[in-house]
């Protein structure tokens, strides 16, 4: 399973070779394509999560959203601080009915529970939502997850 791991990111360092001439030239072999992708990965990263709290498509993030609360770091300007999931709760909706209906409504898959996480003690709650995006996730599925989320608030 690591090899395929690793083979998949060398595949990906040699689909985005061209943006990296000059880059991380004190590496070599796949030493350098590792660096090469996870930098890659680092950075479409941040930008799923842009698009996760300040909206994407014309369409409200998490941020905007007024029944919404996110939990975590919110700030634009500190993304390199933060992995792209994110915690969160509905106003006046329990997180089961939030997840149900992002599936029926969306086929957007997700979950509500403690994730074996202590930081939910932090902000008192029992269970939250969670998305957890990875670099093979679409910007078209941060605007479908945020548009069936809108609706979602605004009929609940």
């Amino acid at each position: 399973a690591i090899k395929g791991v690793i083979d998949h990111f060398v595949w990906l360092a040699d689909q985005v070779q061209s943006h990296y001439r000059g880059s991380f030239s004190k590496y070599s072999g796949r030493k350098r394509s590792l660096k090469v992708a996870m930098d890659a990965i680092e950075k479409y990263e941040r930008e799923l999560s842009k698009a996760v709290l300040s909206g994407f498509d014309d369409t409200e993030g998490l941020m905007d959203m007024p029944k919404v609360k996110v939990n975590g770091l919110t700030d634009l300007g500190r993304l390199t601080e933060r992995d792209p999931t994110f915690a969160f709760k509905v106003e006046n909706l329990s997180d089961d009915e939030v997840v149900a209906r992002l599936w029926t409504e969306g086929g957007i898959a997700t979950r509500s529970e403690d994730y074996y996480s202590r930081a939910l003690e932090s902000y008192n709650q029992k269970t939250m939502i969670r998305i957890s995006l990875v670099h093979y996730n679409t910007l078209e599925e941060i605007g479908a997850f945020l548009k069936t989320l809108n609706k979602i608030c605004k009929s609940g």
